[in-house]
């Protein structure tokens, strides 16, 4: 099973001790194992979680996880919605895991009690440009609190007149099991955008230069090991594979396992956002193969920039540059990487706590469930009309539905 470090335990578990028990209208049965292996059998009650949560990503289900072990703890169990339209659990919704701001709020219904735990925004020179609507739209969502991936997406809400607070990747708060020396000889590698048409760089052009590195890397001696990190990027893996003969890690479903393996290597080599954060959680320094402005926002946050390159100019040679230079500063760089990194998970708790001590204030109808039809129609008729009618959906927010909006929680 999958754990948080252990500063993080003993912070939660004393909090857990002097909490109040929470009373509830709205309550949800909750029986089974936490990340710790435990058994929990405890009354808890349901928030809405709202993320991209791709089916085999390896990321979104960390993400998930280790959102549930830290609100859990406060007697809060996230429950996962596909949109917030259709299917509600309370009053309550956290906003977290990927890069999903603003666009999220195309489909994702405000409920009264908004928060945003360790997400990603999107930068609309990648993105975009977005709808000036759009921007309106995430301003009316009125979040009590905003806590964000990155300084770069601290920047991008600073424009558009939102602040927030910079907590870091969520998965930053996992930890391996156990600690075991790093082999510096072994290098674990990943590619695989999220994806196709989108990114800043061709996935043959990864491939083709990914496969001069893993063939220099070995003639040098090196140990090589490839991880997936979504059941989507198995083709572009399966042919790395062929082409430069490197075993696949068969286990990588497997959170924990993934962690303690990355945590053995001395370097990752990754394209996936999240083999770049699980290689940070390890303490093992990184090159990130950035397709796009995502990884750069990560990566600048825990010291990284330098190492990041953008994909559309990835090559054999640049990589090699850069592992080089990596190895010349390893322990310099590791140390700074291990201090970002335990900055980053105090301030997720503190930023946790936060908000728990805030849905403890709020008022008993936080757990209600309002089965409207009307909200249902209003909500299904902006979805229509964005997808179908852009024109006719600016004038219907501008002239209607934002003034309404948050009134059809």
């Amino acid at each position: 099973m999958h754990k948080l470090g252990v500063q993080t335990q003993i912070h939660f578990q004393k909090r857990a001790t002097r909490q109040r028990t929470c009373t509830s209208a709205r309550r949800a049965s909750y029986n089974r194992s936490d990340m710790y292996g435990k058994r929990v059998n405890a009354m808890k009650n349901k928030i809405n979680y709202v993320s991209w949560g791709a089916p085999g990503n390896l990321g979104d289900e960390a993400l998930y996880k280790v959102d549930q072990a830290i609100f859990g703890k406060h007697g809060l169990e996230l429950s996962r919605t596909s949109s917030t339209i259709e299917e509600k659990h309370s009053q309550i919704t956290l906003i977290s895991g990927g890069t999903c701001i603003p666009r999220i709020t195309m489909w994702m219904k405000p409920t009264k009690y908004v928060y945003i735990f360790g997400a990603g925004v999107e930068d609309p020179l990648f993105y975009g440009p977005f709808d000036p609507m759009l921007v309106a739209r995430l301003r009316r969502f009125d979040f009590r609190f905003i806590g964000v991936r990155g300084n770069i997406s601290r920047a991008l809400l600073k424009s558009w007149g939102i602040a927030s607070d910079v907590i870091g990747d969520p998965c930053l708060s996992l930890e391996p099991n156990k600690v075991e020396s790093k082999d510096n000889r072994k290098i674990a590698l990943n590619i695989g955008a999220a994806f196709s048409g989108g990114s800043w760089g061709s996935a043959d052009r990864v491939l083709r230069e990914v496969g001069k590195v893993c063939r220099i890397l070995k003639k040098d001696g090196y140990k090589l090991v490839l991880i997936p990190f979504w059941t989507n990027n198995m083709s572009d893996i399966n042919k790395l594979s062929k082409l430069a003969d490197v075993n696949i890690f068969s286990d990588w479903s497997d959170i924990h396992a993934t962690l303690q393996l990355i945590s053995t290597c001395g370097i990752l080599i990754g394209e996936k956002l999240h083999s770049s954060v699980f290689s940070a959680a390890a303490n093992t320094p990184f090159i990130c193969l950035a397709y796009a402005p995502e990884h750069f926002d990560f990566s600048e946050s825990v010291g990284f920039s330098k190492y990041t390159i953008r994909t559309s100019e990835v090559t054999a040679e640049k990589i090699m540059a850069l592992l080089d230079d990596l190895m010349s500063n390893y322990k310099k760089m590791q140390n700074e990487l291990a201090r970002k990194v335990n900055e980053y998970r105090e301030k997720q708790m503190k930023f946790a706590a936060r908000i728990v001590s805030d849905i403890e204030s709020l008022p008993e109808n936080k757990w209600a469930v309002q089965a409207d039809r009307r909200a249902r129609v209003f909500w299904g008729t902006d979805v229509f009309l964005h997808r179908r009618m852009s024109n006719v959906w600016r004038a219907w927010n501008k002239f209607f539905f934002l003034h309404v909006m948050h009134h059809l929680a």
